[in-house]
């Protein structure tokens, strides 16, 4: 890789600079400048102190040809004292980095990093994804409590939140885990007891770098794009495992960050437990994927300090890619990648100076404080007691909320500016009225909520094509909600078509601005049992006090599937398969709770076993007997395949209520079609039993007219039983009745008029 040497003259751009800068560009300028060539080196710092939020790596003795590179030593003495007094002037410490020998003299880099208050830090936020039992949750708890792992998963047990993250080892939510580094690089990170204080830590750090660890299993997809969009990542960390490689979805996640020009650098894991070629194919795989069409990355194997410094100075071009090969159980090249950390600078820029803007991406009740809300500030600069506008709710209002208190990692503040990530405590509002997704934005903007906008989409995958009406998985920012396809650019889209798309939300509006980066991926759910994957319409709840039962028997199959326990929540659904399986187990206890018989799929004889076919001695079996043998009987093979496309937003189609509703968005479906079409149903039911059993024609029993809710009339078939799929999934049987299957004559089609879009009238998007 070329060395990108930085000198102080290289942070000027020819381009663009006046030319007051012009008289810094020399190579010696630091060894004695004058008054004016001190106070424009001066200047040219703080500018560039401030596009890095604080700090800048600096080299002393390149020249800007690279004819004459180096400084002797009495030069090099009086360079770095002149860039001592300029970092004691603008209250910042002055660390070197790395030095090395050219031809005319040394070249050394230093960091200059702004000493800041004690309540304020520079924040660095790195999202953790990879593959399951890649070794994230375990890298992350060595890196941050400083003690190396057992080998068996001890240092991930401080990071899980939950009871059944402690069981299975794999991390089901996102999780947050902060490294603090002082002014001069070193780690602050001082467990406590074994556990770590928050507030000591920032106090102690003038930079935290804040891990954002995700899920690797494919069942929490969903939650590892929210937290890659709804945490604005400044940095992606892919951990990859030596002895398994680029598995599962390893390729899925890499995608998603390239997706959202997310940088990455890249960790191996576990290479004191992998065989020297097995890792060396497994990088050879890796290096290969990184300079594909796809990802088109400069991968670097990072081996020494000065390749850290190096990648750490040339990261920000998202071009390269850093590759570090770590153990958890040795530690090898832990410091490596510590001071890797240590180096990194943000690459957002963020407005302090514009109206407020806070996206909220998790919501809290503590008792004794109230309502508590977390999540990124993305412009502006918020103030304790500032008054904010808090929405959308689910008509598309926003409504004034007071910040009674500012939270930063736990820390207590009085402001957050653009680019943190904070708690408030607000007055006078429940828990249930905030939902992920909603906004708290300065008065001044008038913000307005959307059901419609149109973005600009490139399909990355899909299996076969996309149309309208189509129904997708939206996520924006801490956006996460099913979006219908309304109108596209073209007719139809494959993988790697582009169009301009235009979208409705289906539950309730958002809040959106033009210019937000967007993903939408297909819109399938898993089932809690077999973990198949459904549109949300195939899949059947099991919360609720009615289905008691139903859970606790979906509990018994998933533990007896060898799967990782999961609780059963809201979210919880089972396909229509394993929700009928467990519905004829409840109807047989319940027709006859004494006599458990087996009675599954394939079995032909109730007087022979099931497993073995015997005639003798058959024994009934219980319900969990029962049921492992129709899990083990029964494999299910989850399907692969997502949809998966990024995109820009384009424009915001402001309206109270969508479109295609108008005004009976707000009315149930009593008030919408009435009470009396219930009773108008069974009235036109039992007419039309009568008539079949006083024997009238089929051509006079067929087809009854109604009007519909919008006064239309519709023509209701009447005849027979219903034909198509059965409750049991089968297909419906016809009746043998010869008068209504030969003698009725066919209908006159010549007169109908055809339904279709060109008969209706669409409403005009405004």
């Amino acid at each position: 890789m070329t060395e990108n040497r930085e000198s102080l003259s290289s942070f000027v751009d020819k381009s663009q600079c006046p030319s007051e800068y012009d008289k810094i560009l020399g190579g010696n300028v630091l060894v004695a400048p004058s008054e004016e060539q001190y106070e424009l080196l001066l200047r040219r710092l703080t500018q560039q102190l401030g596009e890095g939020r604080g700090e800048v790596i600096l080299e002393i003795g390149g020249s800007e040809d690279g004819s004459e590179n180096g400084l002797q030593d009495n030069e090099l003495e009086a360079a770095v004292a002149t860039l001592q007094s300029l970092a004691t002037t603008l209250e910042c410490s002055c660390v070197k980095l790395r030095e090395r020998k050219e031809t005319h003299g040394v070249i050394i880099q230093y960091l200059i990093r702004r000493v800041l208050d004690q309540s304020d830090f520079l924040e660095i936020r790195v999202a953790v994804v990879g593959n399951v039992d890649a070794g994230k949750s375990t890298l992350l708890g060595v890196l941050t409590h400083g003690e190396l792992d057992n080998g068996r998963g001890h240092a991930r047990q401080r990071l899980f939140r939950h009871k059944h993250e402690m069981e299975s080892g794999r991390t089901s939510s996102v999780g947050n885990d902060i490294l603090g580094f002082d002014e001069q690089g070193n780690v602050v990170n001082k467990p406590e007891h074994g556990s770590l204080d928050w507030v000591k830590i920032c106090e102690r750090s003038s930079k935290v770098i804040t891990f954002i660890d995700l899920a690797g299993h494919e069942r929490y997809l969903k939650t590892t794009v929210f937290g890659m969009t709804g945490h604005a990542p400044d940095f992606g960390m892919l951990m990859v495992g030596a002895n398994a490689g680029i598995i599962g979805m390893t390729k899925e996640h890499l995608g998603l960050a390239l997706a959202l020009s997310v940088p990455v650098f890249v960790v191996v894991t576990k290479i004191d437990m992998c065989p020297a070629n097995v890792l060396q194919e497994n990088l050879k795989m890796l290096v290969r994927i990184l300079k594909s069409q796809g990802c088109r990355k400069v991968p670097v194997m990072v081996k020494t300090a000065d390749d850290v410094v190096l990648s750490a100075t040339n990261f920000v071009s998202e071009r390269l890619c850093p590759i570090f090969q770590v153990s958890n159980v040795s530690g090898e090249n832990l410091p490596l990648l510590k001071t890797f950390l240590n180096l990194l600078t943000t690459r957002m820029e963020y407005h302090e100076n514009e109206p407020a803007e806070f996206q909220i991406d998790d919501t809290y009740s503590v008792p004794g404080v109230g309502t508590v809300v977390s999540g990124t500030t993305l412009k502006g600069v918020i103030k304790l007691n500032d008054i904010l506008m808090l929405g959308p709710d689910p008509l598309g209002n926003f409504q004034q909320i007071a910040v009674k208190s500012i939270h930063r990692k736990r820390m207590s503040v009085k402001e957050v500016r653009a680019g943190q990530t904070a708690s408030f405590a607000l007055k006078k509002i429940k828990r249930s009225q905030i939902r992920k997704g909603m906004v708290m934005v300065s008065p001044s903007l008038n913000p307005q909520a959307c059901w419609e906008f149109e973005g600009e989409i490139l399909v990355l995958h899909h299996p076969t094509t996309i149309s309208s009406r189509y129904q997708a998985m939206v996520h924006c920012g801490s956006i996460r909600q099913t979006a219908s396809i309304i109108s596209m650019s073209k007719d139809c889209l494959r993988t790697g078509d582009k169009a301009l798309i235009h979208f409705r939300f289906i539950k309730h509006p958002e809040y959106m601005t033009p210019g937000q980066r967007m993903v939408f991926r297909e819109n399938r759910r898993s089932c809690y049992i077999c973990e198949r994957l459904f549109r949300p319409a195939q899949l059947s709840r099991i919360d609720g006090i009615e289905n008691a039962i139903k859970r606790e028997i979906a509990v018994i199959r998933r533990d007896a599937a060898n799967r990782p326990p999961i609780n059963v929540d809201d979210d919880s659904r089972l396909c229509i398969n394993c929700s009928r399986s467990i519905t004829e187990e409840l109807l047989e206890i319940e027709n006859n709770p004494t006599c458990l018989r087996l009675n599954v799929l394939s079995q032909t004889r109730n007087s022979t076993c099931f497993i073995c076919d015997g005639v003798n001695d058959i024994h009934r079996l219980s319900l969990e007997s029962r049921v492992d043998v129709f899990i083990k009987k029964n494999i299910y093979i989850s399907e692969d395949g997502r949809t998966k496309a990024v995109g820009n937003i384009v424009r915001i189609i402001h309206q109270s209520t969508p479109t295609h509703l108008g005004n009976r968005a707000k009315q149930n479906k009593q008030q919408r079609y009435g009470s009396g079409q219930a009773s108008q149903k069974n009235s036109q039911h039992s007419n039309h039993n009568e008539n079949s059993q006083e024997g009238v024609e089929p051509e006079t029993a067929d087809s009854v007219m109604a009007t519909g809710p919008d006064g239309r009339e519709m023509s209701m078939q009447k005849m027979g039983p219903k034909r198509g799929r059965s409750r049991r999934g089968g297909r419906g049987k016809m009746q043998n009745n010869s008068s209504s299957t030969i003698s009725k004559p066919l209908p006159d089609v010549t007169n109908i008029t055809p339904l279709g879009v060109a008969n209706r009238n669409p409403t005009k998007v405004q």
